[in-house]
C-alpha cells in the first residue's frame, strides 16, 4: 500500500482508490475487456495509457508519489485564469506554428500542408533540453520553439508556387510531402534546417531523420500519399485515429514492454499530443478528445513537482536537482511518467468537480496549460530541474 497521504487502495480490490471512476470510464468506453492478453495490440490506446499507468503506480518500486492534498493550489490557479480570461488556454498562443496563413492553393490544400506539417514536427518532437555539443562543449540553446518555427519558416517558403488543381494530396515540391519525407537522410535534413535554426543544431539528427522518412512512407503506402485522408480514415474520432498512428508509425510508439511479469506501459506521448494538435490547427472538433491523456514528457512533471503534487524518492530528487542522466525506460523514469499521467487524471477530476456546469476540463487542455506556464517559470528559473533521459519519446 502507498503513503495513505497520497496513494489508497479500494479494500481487497488494489485498485487505486481516486482512479475509481477512472476506471469505470474506462469500461464504459471500451469495447473490449482491458486484460494483460490484449497490451500487445493497439485498440483502445488512450484507455491502455491510464490503466497501465495507474498499474504501475501500485509497484512497491515506484519512486514518485502523488500528494493528492496538494492539488487545491494548483487547481485554484487554473480556475482563476479561466475565470479571468474566458479564452484561457489556447494551443498557438505564442505563434509558433504554421496554419497554412497567405497560401495560395485550395483549402483543402491548405490543409493538408498543415497536417502535414503537424505530422512532421509530432515526429521529431522529442529531446529539446540544451544539451553540450562534445566537439565544442558549447551548450545547444535549441528548444521546442526553435524547430517548430523552423519547420514553419520551411513550409512557407512556396505558398506563391501553389498549384490551382484540387488534388487531395500537396504538391510534390513542399518540403513535407511524403514524397520529400521518404526521401530524407541526416544530411538532407540537416541541409533543410540549418539556415532556419542557424547556430543552433537538431542533436540525433539520424533518428529524427529515419523517422520522417518512415511517415512519408506510411502515407504513401495507406493513404495515397495523403495526411488528409489519414485523419479522415478515423471518421472524426480521436481515440481512433491515435490508434491508427501507432498502427501505421512504429517511431510513435511509445510503450515500455513487458518485464519481469509485469504487463506493457503505455505512454503515447508524441502520437496522442500530434491528436491534440492536429484538432486545435484544423478546428476539426472531434470526438472523444476527453479520453487523450497528459502528453508525458519532462516540463509537465516539473512543474507539478514544484507543486509538491509529485513527491519524488530522495535517491531520485538528488539525480534530478544534479542534472544527470537518468536511463530510458529504467523503474525512475517509468514512476515519473507515469505519475505524471495519473497526476493530471486527478487535477482534471479536481478541476472537473469545482466547476460544475461549465464546459469540462480535458487532459489536453491542462496538459496545455501546464506546459506553457512550465515553459515561463522554467525560463524564469522558478523551477527545480527537470529529469533528463536520451529518448525518441519526449
Amino acid at each position: 500500500r502507498k503513503d495513505s497521504q497520497s496513494m489508497w487502495l479500494f479494500p481487497n480490490t488494489g485498485v487505486p482508490s481516486q482512479s475509481k471512476s477512472l476506471i469505470d470510464e474506462i469500461s464504459k468506453h471500451s469495447p473490449i475487456k482491458m486484460t494483460t492478453s490484449d497490451y500487445g495490440s493497439f485498440s483502445d490506446p488512450c484507455a491502455k495509457v491510464r490503466l497501465t499507468c495507474s498499474q504501475w503506480m501500485q509497484k512497491e518500486e515506484c519512486s514518485v508519489e502523488i500528494q493528492t492534498e496538494k492539488l487545491s493550489r494548483l487547481a485554484h490557479d487554473i480556475l482563476q485564469r479561466k475565470k479571468e480570461n474566458p479564452t484561457w488556454i489556447q494551443w498557438d498562443e505564442e505563434k509558433w506554428h504554421y496554419t497554412g496563413a497567405g497560401y495560395n492553393g485550395s483549402e483543402r490544400r491548405r490543409k493538408e500542408r498543415v497536417a502535414l506539417y503537424i505530422l512532421t514536427l509530432d515526429a521529431i518532437n522529442f529531446c529539446f533540453w540544451p544539451t553540450k555539443d562534445t566537439a565544442s562543449k558549447d551548450i545547444n540553446p535549441l528548444e521546442y520553439e526553435h524547430l517548430a518555427m523552423s519547420l514553419k519558416h520551411m513550409a512557407e517558403a512556396d505558398h506563391d508556387s501553389a498549384e490551382a488543381t484540387e488534388s487531395n494530396t500537396c504538391e510534390s515540391f513542399y518540403a513535407f510531402s511524403p514524397e520529400n519525407l521518404s526521401n530524407l537522410n541526416p544530411e538532407s535534413l540537416n541541409m533543410a534546417l540549418q539556415p532556419h535554426l542557424k547556430e543552433m543544431y537538431l542533436d540525433n539528427i539520424e533518428k529524427r531523420a529515419q523517422l520522417l522518412a518512415e511517415v512519408g512512407e506510411g502515407l504513401k503506402k495507406s493513404f495515397n500519399g495523403s495526411a488528409m485522408d489519414f485523419i479522415e480514415a478515423a471518421n472524426q474520432d480521436a481515440c481512433v485515429l491515435v490508434e491508427l498512428i501507432l498502427q501505421n508509425f512504429p517511431g510513435f510508439r511509445d510503450i515500455v514492454p513487458s518485464k519481469d511479469g509485469f504487463p506493457a506501459v503505455f505512454f503515447l506521448k508524441r502520437a496522442q499530443i500530434f491528436v491534440g494538435d492536429i484538432n486545435a490547427a484544423l478546428n476539426l472538433n472531434l470526438k472523444n478528445m476527453d479520453q487523450l491523456t497528459t502528453f508525458a514528457d519532462y516540463r509537465v512533471p516539473q512543474i507539478l513537482r514544484h507543486f509538491d503534487i509529485l513527491k519524488y524518492q530522495p535517491h531520485l530528487e538528488t539525480f534530478v536537482d544534479e542534472g544527470k542522466e537518468i536511463a530510458v525506460g529504467c523503474t525512475d523514469e517509468l514512476s515519473i511518467r507515469a505519475a505524471t499521467v495519473a497526476a493530471v487524471e486527478n487535477l482534471v477530476e479536481h478541476l472537473n468537480d469545482r466547476s460544475k456546469g461549465e464546459q469540462p476540463f480535458t487532459a489536453v487542455t491542462v496538459d496545455w496549460y501546464l506546459w506553457q506556464v512550465g515553459e515561463k517559470m522554467h525560463q524564469d528559473g522558478l523551477l527545480k530541474p527537470f529529469h533528463k533521459v536520451r529518448t525518441q519519446f519526449y
